[in-house]
Order: structure tokens, then C-alpha cells, then sequence
């Protein structure tokens, strides 16, 4: 029993004295290099997990409502600028259409009727009946006076005659006839948009509305977009990026390119316009491109993403 109380007292010594004789050097060393040292920045994510998207899809529709009768694309077509899509039934249009050509029409006779002068035979025929109540006033007779009545209306209507065409009646022939070209034409207006067109140069990427069903006024129809334009969405509240701007540099992992941090650029933050996420408290869309590995992304890749405070 001495003997182990003897050994438990010799470590004690050999202890105490190795810590009285450490070198103060090597001591003085390592606090230096301790309290030299920088923290490392906290990194953290974004938000909800992003997700590889099109970059600027744009989505089409009509101006007016009607039974899809053409649809001339299906997903996956490239499509160029000015290319026809799809097209509306027009059969309401070219009626309304064709009625409008006839009030057209009318306004035109109309217009030039009230332009022309009157025809030499017909103020003659004027001036030969205002002779005769000339002639009956003069000899007074009773037949002439029975006529007095009709021959004072052939007066008046021979003063008419020879100052036609009435500015007045012209004008207002004009103004019919130009109406009525005005509504011809906004009809035909609405013809040409019955008829879709692309924009641009792109991919059909989504047919939301197929042939023979019936296309909404401003409801979409399908999207196109430059299906090599990609960039990643993530959802996001304002905590989640305090301290990040435009122009920053963040750090991105895709799960199907393990091992890979692929650093991103934000584009842009912008107010979340998605419900289904802004009630879950993410009001923010956080827009990155990921150029390094732009050959290797594809839609709906996910995607996590850091970046330090």
C-alpha cells in the first residue's frame, strides 16, 4: 500500500516540475499565434432549395377569345421570329366583317351622290315649270291658277338645283363614309389577331392550351424561351439574404454534380410573385447564372446555395 502512495506521490512531483521548467518561448509562440488568427466568415443558405430554370420564357396568348382551330407547333419546335403558331376561329370576325363592307358601300353612293351636280335635264324640266307660273300669272287664267301651287314648288325646286351640291350635305355624307371605313378597318384589326405569331427566335418549351379547345382572352398558350439561356431560382425571405446584392458572389451545389461547388453570380432579388410560395413566408426570388457549368445544366436541376455574411 506505501508503495503505491510512494509512486502516486513521485508522478506528482515529475508533473509539477515539468510544468515549472516549460519554455516561456514556445508558450509566449503559441498564444501569439492563437490570438492572431481570423474568424471564419459564417456561411449561409438561401432560402429554399433553387431550381435550374429558362431564362426569360415568354408566354403567348390572344388579344380576344375563340375555339383554337390551328395549333402548328408542338413542344420542342424551334420556332423564328414572325413564324405563325396557332390560330382562333374567325367566323364572328368575317361576318361582322362582311357587314361592315356593306355600310361601306352605302356611305360611299351616298357620298358621292351628295358630291355631284345635278343633271342639266332636271334643272331644264326646273326652268320650263317655272316659265309656266310665270305665263299663268300674267294671263291669270283658271287652269293657270289651279296650277299655282305646283308651279311655285317647281320655283323652289329649281333654286335648289342650282345650288347644288350643298356644302352642308357633303359634309355630312363625308363624315358617314369615313366612319364607316374607320369600322372596317378596326375589324380587320381584329382578324389579324386571331393569328398568333412568335416574337422571337426560340423553343416552344410548354403547350398549355391544345387544338380544339377553347383559348381565353389573355389566357397563355404556350411558352417559348432560348432553351440555352439557364439560370437558377431559389426562394428566399428577407433574413435569408441580408447582406447580399446584385452582382455578388455565392456558392452553388447541385445535387446531380456532387463534389462540385460551382460559384454563381446574383442577377437579381425580386419580390416573389409564386402564392403557393410567398404563404410559406418566402417573398423574395433570389436569380443566379452559373456560367462554369452552363453546358452541364438542365430544367429543374436543384440546387442549394451559400454565400458569406
Amino acid at each position: 500500500m506505501n508503495i503505491n502512495v510512494n509512486r502516486i506521490i513521485f508522478f506528482l512531483l515529475v508533473l509539477i516540475l515539468l510544468t515549472a521548467c516549460g519554455s516561456p518561448e514556445f508558450t509566449d509562440d503559441f498564444a501569439g499565434s492563437t490570438s492572431q488568427q481570423t474568424p471564419l466568415p459564417m456561411q449561409s443558405r438561401i432560402g429554399n432549395p433553387g431550381q435550374v430554370v429558362l431564362d426569360k420564357a415568354i408566354g403567348l396568348s390572344f388579344p380576344l377569345e375563340g375555339r383554337l382551330v390551328e395549333l402548328l407547333v408542338e413542344e420542342g419546335d424551334r420556332v423564328s421570329v414572325g413564324d405563325t403558331i396557332a390560330r382562333i376561329d374567325t367566323t364572328f370576325i368575317e361576318e361582322e366583317i362582311t357587314r361592315a363592307e356593306s355600310t361601306l358601300l352605302v356611305a360611299e353612293a351616298n357620298y358621292k351622290r351628295a358630291q355631284a351636280e345635278p343633271h342639266p335635264l332636271l334643272i331644264k324640266q326646273a326652268e320650263l315649270q317655272a316659265t309656266a307660273v310665270a305665263v299663268a300669272r300674267v294671263f291669270n287664267t283658271t287652269q293657270a291658277t289651279e296650277q299655282v301651287v305646283d308651279m311655285e314648288a317647281a320655283e323652289v325646286q329649281l333654286d335648289y338645283l342650282q345650288v347644288q351640291p350643298l356644302p352642308e350635305n357633303v359634309a355630312v355624307a363625308k363624315a358617314e363614309y369615313d366612319r364607316a371605313q374607320i369600322n372596317l378597318e378596326s375589324i380587320k384589326k381584329i382578324l389579324n389577331q386571331a393569328v398568333l405569331s412568335a416574337p422571337v427566335d426560340g423553343t416552344v418549351v410548354e403547350v398549355l392550351v391544345n387544338e380544339h379547345e377553347y383559348a381565353y382572352t389573355g389566357q397563355t398558350i404556350l411558352t417559348i424561351s432560348d432553351i440555352s439561356e439557364l439560370v437558377v431560382e431559389a426562394y428566399a425571405t428577407d433574413s435569408d439574404i441580408i447582406g447580399l446584392s446584385k452582382g455578388d458572389s455565392v456558392v452553388v451545389k447541385f445535387d446531380s454534380l456532387p463534389g462540385d461547388d460551382v460559384e454563381g453570380i446574383v442577377l437579381s432579388i425580386e419580390p416573389n410573385g409564386d402564392n403557393s410560395f410567398r404563404y410559406d413566408g418566402y417573398n423574395l426570388i433570389v436569380i443566379l447564372e452559373v456560367d462554369s457549368v452552363s453546358d452541364q445544366l438542365y430544367r429543374g436541376m436543384i440546387a442549394e446555395i451559400f454565400f458569406d455574411r
